[in-house]
């Protein structure tokens, strides 16, 4: 294994986890990320067949103060489906640290 991973120019030492008495290489840790992250939309938006960007990249227009009353917000906050992301000339901003909707488009582009 270790053959293997010299053969990587050096690159074991960013794929290493040192927390772990095993050696990870490269490719297993790109696999384990995949694994992870599949995993993860699989629990927010079920089977891959139904995701799709715009059912998770939504313009999130939060009404002030109703869009916060569980009884009244589906009437006030409007939420509708957008193209784009940070890297696109259609920007469509998000912050993945946000548990309840990492990928709600905070901020966009004034006009469209």
């Amino acid at each position: 294994m270790l053959a293997v991973m010299k053969g990587e120019g050096g690159l074991e030492r960013w794929c290493d986890d040192v927390n772990t008495k095993d050696v990870e290489t490269c490719a297993y840790s790109a696999a384990r990320a995949f694994d992870l992250a599949a995993a993860e939309l699989s629990r927010r938006y079920g089977s891959s067949s139904k995701w799709r960007w715009g059912s998770a990249h939504f313009a999130a227009s939060d009404h002030r103060p109703f869009g916060f009353f569980p009884v009244v917000k589906s009437w006030f906050n409007i939420a509708p489906p957008t193209p784009g992301d940070p890297f696109t000339v259609n920007v469509g901003s998000y912050v993945l640290r946000d548990e309840e909707r990492p990928f709600a488009n905070k901020h966009a582009a004034s006009l469209r």
